[in-house]
């Protein structure tokens, strides 16, 4: 597994580009390929879970967690048994299957905050001013730096927010700040005759990680190759008279991404929580 700072200097090289601008578009190339390549799969330092509560009135869902990529499983696990939902699309939560059913409505979401010039934030805290409200347990973007940050508490007497993960990126001042950005889900639960259903869920699930920013953070991937090349290939590709070169490194990604995918622990279906070994966490009593 590489570093950042070593990703970073392998960019450089092949960018041919060494200077202060080389690396800074080195690393934003990094950025973006990393997200791109955990959008691909659920891989296991990404898995997490969510307990949504439904009462049977919802109209439209419960809200998913900002950072989320997608949905691995939907379980209700009610004295020692366990309730599986399966995946489908709202127009068709009518058709009858005889099974419990889950999908994400079709809803527009507004942000709870959107400003332009309100959030500051130093470089390593976990403590953000100019959010303007307690919205603990929602997520939140700041300015136009990559990834999504939990709002875990909330001080009126200063308007400071405390976020998880701790913030790794350049100072902010009187910057961008949305919180629960559009780009959330929502998900919806229904019976067997496609009702609301009234039941306790744990929605499992992939999120995006922090963002790459200190020299020595390591990607939440099993291996690093694949993002290697992806990033030798965004950094030169556009370069025509390099297109070889990028095409000699496109032939050798997809095995590099198929060593990735084998190196991830496969979920158990539905995904319910599994270790960093692969084997399942069970909850409840199960015979």
């Amino acid at each position: 597994m590489q570093t950042v700072r070593e990703l970073i200097e392998s960019g450089m090289d092949v960018f041919q580009r060494h200077d202060k601008d080389g690396e800074d578009m080195v690393k934003r190339a990094l950025q973006r390929e990393y997200y791109k390549l955990c959008t691909l799969t659920d891989w296991v330092q990404l898995r997490n879970s969510v307990e949504l509560v439904f009462t049977g009135n919802e109209t439209d869902g419960k809200y998913l967690p900002s950072n989320l990529i997608n949905v691995t499983g939907v379980v209700c696990e009610s004295d020692g048994e366990e309730t599986v939902y399966r995946q489908t699309r709202e127009e068709r939560r009518y058709v009858a299957d005889g099974r419990e059913r889950w999908y994400y409505p079709n809803v527009q979401v507004t942000p709870l905050v959107d400003k332009k010039r309100a959030l500051s934030a130093s470089q390593g805290t976990t403590t953000v001013t100019g959010v303007g409200a307690d919205h603990t347990g929602e997520f939140l973007r700041a300015g136009s730096e990559p990834g999504y940050y939990e709002i875990t508490s909330y001080n009126s007497s200063n308007d400071r927010s405390t976020i998880s993960p701790k913030y790794w990126g350049p100072k902010l001042s009187s910057k961008a700040v949305v919180v629960r950005p559009s780009e959330t889900r929502k998900l919806q639960i229904i019976d067997s005759a496609g009702d609301n259903d009234d039941t306790t869920v744990q929605v499992y699930y992939w999120g995006y990680p922090p963002p790459l920013y200190r020299d020595s953070d390591v990607p939440r991937l099993p291996t690093t190759r694949a993002l290697e090349l992806r990033l030798w290939i965004a950094l030169i590709a556009p370069v025509r008279k390099r297109k070889t070169e990028a095409d000699g490194y496109k032939q050798e990604l997809p095995d590099a991404e198929a060593e990735m995918m084998s190196a991830n622990p496969r979920s158990v279906e539905p995904m319910r929580p599994v270790g960093r070994r692969g084997r399942r966490i069970r909850f409840g009593r199960h015979r």
